[in-house]
This record gives C-alpha cells, sequence and structure tokens, in this order.
C-alpha cells in the first residue's frame, strides 16, 4: 500500500503532529505514516518534509520519484533546485486599521490559474486579519506570523523565483517581500515548496495540499484519494448557532427567521444559566424544528476555567445537567469553546469528561486548534473531532463593513468552492449587550439576506451543528486506501446513514 509519509527532526515534533492529524483528515489515518529522519532508509513515493537535514536530501535526491511537499526553511540543496537565495529575516509586520477590517500590511498573493491553487477563493491571504478589535477573521483562516522559531511563522524570507512561484508574500505598497510557495516539475518528481513549517494546515490552502497528492500528474507519479469534508451529493454544507451566553427567548425572532426558511439553528448552552419557561419553550422549538444543543460549558469562564480540573469540572458539570435535562446521546456531547479559547488542557478535559468533540478556532489563540479541514484534533489518538468556526454574523462587523454582508458572502463562496462547511454564529441579545445590531429588526434582516444569498446556490446541506459534527466523527473512522488502482475502505462506524465522497485522479467514487 501506498503511505503518505510526514518525515521529521524530533526538533520539529510539535509541527510534525499537526501536520500528522490534518493529513489524517484528508485522506485517512490508513494512508498516513510519520517517520524521523534517522529512520528511514529509503525515499517514500509520497512524503511531506519538514525541514529536511541537507545529508538527508543529498542521499536520496537522486532516487526521489514521486510527489513531495518540503515545509519550512529550504537547506542549501532546495533553495538551489528552486533558485531562491535566502535573504535576512527580515519583516516589516504592521497591523492597519481599515474600514472594513484591520489588516497586516502583508499578505500571500496566489497565482490563480493554477491548477493546485485554484479551490482557494481568496487571492490575498493577509498574515493576520481581524474584523473586531484582534479577536476574529471572519474570512475564516488563521494567523501567519513572523517569529523565525515559531511554526505558524513564515519560515524565511527569500528573494524572487518567478519561473517556480506559486504565491509570493507582499506588502500593502505590493512590493515583494519573499516567495511563499513554490512548485517545481522534473520528469520523475514534482516538488511542492511552502514557506511555513506547518504549511497550510489552518486555512482552505489545505486544499492546495490535497489536490497535489491526489489529482496532480496522475498519468505518470503516484497519487492517493482524499475524502470530501461534506457527504456526497453536496457542494458544501452550511450550519448557524447561537452561542446563549446570556439571554435564550430574544433569540425568538430570529429563529422564527430560520423556520421559514427551512434552515435549522443550534444553541450552545451555558448550563448555569437560570432559564426560564420561555427560555425553555424555545429551546424545544429549536430542536423540534430539527436543531441541535451543544455545551458551552456551565459558567462561560475564560480557558475553561484557567487550568485542567477547572476544565474538567466545567466540561463534566455541563455534561451531567444536558444529560438530566435534555437526555443522553448514543454518540456523545458536543462542545462549543467559551470565548473560542482552546488550551491543550482544556481539550484533554473534553476528552476526559467524554464528549465527542468541540467546536473551535479562532485567529486570536490557540493556533494548533485552528483547523482548515475539520476532523481529527492534534495530538490526540482517539476519534476526538473539532469544528473550527470563527464567522461571526454581529452587528459590530455588519455596521463596520458599511451596512454590507459582502465579507461573510466571501467567506461562504470560499467554502463552496473548497467543498468545505461553512458554519457562522450571533448570540442572543440581553438588556446589557446587543452585539453591535441596532436593533432586533436589523438583525433579523441581516441574517434574511444571508439566507437568501446562500439559497440561489444548488447542492448546500443545510445542517444543524451536531449532525455535521456526527458527520465529522463518521468520517473519521472511515480509512481509504488503494489496491490495483482501486479504491478501497474499511469503516467501523455509520453514525449518520450519508455517503462519503472520495477524490481520486480526477474521479469522484461514493462511498
Amino acid at each position: 500500500m501506498n503511505k503518505l509519509c510526514i518525515v521529521y527532526d524530533r526538533k520539529n515534533q510539535y509541527a510534525a503532529q499537526i501536520v500528522y492529524a490534518a493529513c489524517i483528515r484528508s485522506f485517512t489515518k490508513m494512508q498516513v505514516c510519520l517517520f524521523f529522519y534517522e529512520d528511514v532508509d529509503m525515499i517514500p513515493k509520497l512524503a511531506i518534509l519538514i525541514e529536511p537535514n541537507l545529508e538527508y536530501i543529498k542521499k536520496f535526491i537522486n532516487n526521489m520519484s514521486g510527489k513531495y511537499v518540503i515545509l519550512g526553511k529550504p537547506n542549501e540543496y532546495i533553495a538551489d533546485l528552486f533558485a531562491l537565495k535566502l535573504t535576512e529575516y527580515k519583516y516589516d509586520y504592521l497591523i492597519m486599521k481599515g474600514a472594513e477590517s484591520d489588516k497586516t500590511n502583508l499578505f500571500v498573493k496566489y497565482v490563480s490559474d493554477k491548477k493546485l491553487t485554484n479551490k482557494w477563493y481568496f487571492l490575498k491571504r493577509y498574515f493576520s486579519r481581524y474584523d473586531y478589535a484582534d479577536e476574529w477573521n471572519n474570512n475564516g483562516y488563521g494567523a501567519i506570523t513572523v517569529l523565525p522559531s515559531y511554526d505558524f511563522s513564515v519560515s524565511c524570507k527569500t528573494d524572487k523565483c518567478e519561473e517556480y512561484s506559486l504565491a509570493s508574500v507582499f506588502n500593502d505598497s505590493n512590493d515583494f517581500q519573499s516567495e511563499y510557495l513554490c512548485l517545481k516539475d522534473l520528469s520523475k518528481k514534482s516538488i511542492l515548496w511552502m514557506n511555513r513549517k506547518v504549511g497550510p494546515v489552518d486555512s482552505l490552502e489545505w486544499t492546495i495540499i490535497e489536490e497535489f497528492f491526489a489529482n496532480y500528474r496522475l498519468e505518470n507519479l503516484q497519487c492517493i484519494p482524499y475524502v470530501k469534508e461534506i457527504p456526497a451529493g453536496y457542494q458544501t454544507a452550511v450550519t448557524m448557532r447561537l452561542d446563549c451566553d446570556q439571554a435564550v427567548t430574544s433569540a425568538k425572532r430570529l429563529f422564527e427567521l430560520y423556520c421559514d426558511k427551512k434552515m435549522p439553528i443550534s444553541l450552545a448552552l451555558v448550563t448555569n444559566n437560570n432559564f426560564s419557561s420561555s427560555d425553555w419553550n424555545l429551546i424545544n422549538a429549536v430542536t423540534a424544528n430539527g436543531g441541535s444543543l451543544l455545551s458551552h460549558s456551565q459558567n462561560h469562564f475564560p480557558d475553561w476555567g484557567g487550568c485542567y480540573t477547572g476544565a474538567y469540572m466545567e466540561s463534566l458539570g455541563s455534561r451531567l445537567w444536558l444529560e438530566k435535562n435534555v437526555g443522553k446521546k448514543k454518540n456523545g456531547w458536543f462542545a462549543v469553546s467559551p470565548f473560542h479559547k482552546n488550551p491543550r488542557f482544556a481539550v484533554d478535559a473534553l476528552i476526559d469528561s467524554k464528549y465527542s468533540g468541540f467546536v473551535g478556532g479562532i485567529i486570536h489563540n490557540d493556533p494548533q486548534y485552528m483547523l482548515g479541514r475539520s476532523g481529527q484534533v492534534p495530538f490526540i489518538s482517539k476519534n476526538f473531532v473539532e469544528l473550527s468556526q470563527q464567522c461571526m454574523l454581529h452587528g459590530d462587523c455588519y455596521n463596520r463593513y458599511n451596512k454590507s454582508i459582502k465579507p461573510y458572502i466571501d467567506c461562504f463562496e470560499s467554502y463552496y468552492m473548497a467543498n468545505g462547511i461553512f458554519g457562522y454564529l450571533d448570540h442572543p441579545s440581553s438588556e446589557t449587550y446587543q452585539y453591535g445590531w441596532n436593533s432586533e429588526a436589523e438583525r433579523i434582516s441581516v441574517h434574511s439576506k444571508l439566507l437568501d444569498y446562500i439559497g440561489q446556490y444548488d447542492n448546500v446541506w443545510k445542517c444543524n451543528i451536531e449532525d455535521a459534527l456526527l458527520f465529522i466523527k463518521d468520517r473519521n473512522e472511515l480509512q481509504i486506501y488503494v489496491d490495483n488502482n482501486k479504491v478501497r475502505h474499511n469503516s467501523n462506524s455509520k453514525i449518520t446513514g450519508k455517503s462519503f465522497e472520495v477524490v481520486f485522479k480526477n474521479k469522484k467514487i461514493i462511498i
């Protein structure tokens, strides 16, 4: 069986585990393996090499025959291969205040007409983009930083190399800063280099990796299949949720709008809130109309309480309350992280308190849990999944956009193009906080406009978040592999009853 091998030095184990989990999310665990450079005595035909040392490359380069992704700072041989000259690591990284959003002065600009990049919707990928304070990015991707020793940073600075370039770094004056993504095709191999140690794991740019290994040069180089993030028969999925930090009943009109538009919603409940009879009426109406409930912790503490013990008590107490007041779940409860924060101890606490997964991931914090593709959580061996969602349909953003929904449309279309799960959220209003909405009528009108826009598209799975997460959990159990050039599969789970769609050599296979 051909496998995709992630090969790395021990010093890069953190990055390797993050990349390994990302590969599992696309190619399934059966097709992915991890090796230290010192333990590899032959070069695989499909590999991701994290900052390979010069000795390793010299030893195997002439025998390399296949497809290779090289992540991070290139050694001398790789730099020469791409005709790259490394320059002083000096980036003038600034956050610029803007009318629509705050962005860095640095961005990655992609060549749009190439096979590998045409599923990445945004021609510019800002190093960071903030739609409210320094908290979230409504375009959905994580942050590229400029700390040379940090795994989520741009790894080096180079001169220009147009011949092999697929993406370059520019500043706000459109001045070239560095190459970011380069591709070189040779007779027996294709080598893709990305100027970041963890690659594009926190963005839909991950489609570049999927396309490279599944479809690129299918006539003469090895390929492996990947599984789409959404069920077979759909182009994308859409979920909407309300994080009920305070009030619940105030969302009644919004819920009625979604009922009229035949779109389910989900409620993330802070279980220590004192729910009134009218709150319960709305909670029950949501589930009766195809919606779902999730835990939003007991008390909505930052960092789930600040330590493992606190996080365990928060998550366990919330789950027990939900089981008592709503009911047990055959496939487990899911959580939405308070303040969208997921320190490692909190993820461990969620697992120990018997959750099946969680919704998290924003550009501000915990980059290891900002997942471009949903599914397997890094550093975890069991089937525990995450769906990253940071697109917030709030009045403060809408009014900052000069009363436009275009950034939300852009985000939806990016997921539509990449066959991903587009999720957005709002919060019920309270007497003390309205999330920037000037009135409930304004909120209803804006949500209605976005729903009407999405309604123009075919093959959209409009689902609640629990159903989306159950499909992700189901998909995470799937194991695919190639035997005699045919896609085979093993699966120990069939929770949702929905089929999977596998892509292999530009063909779609339904499982």
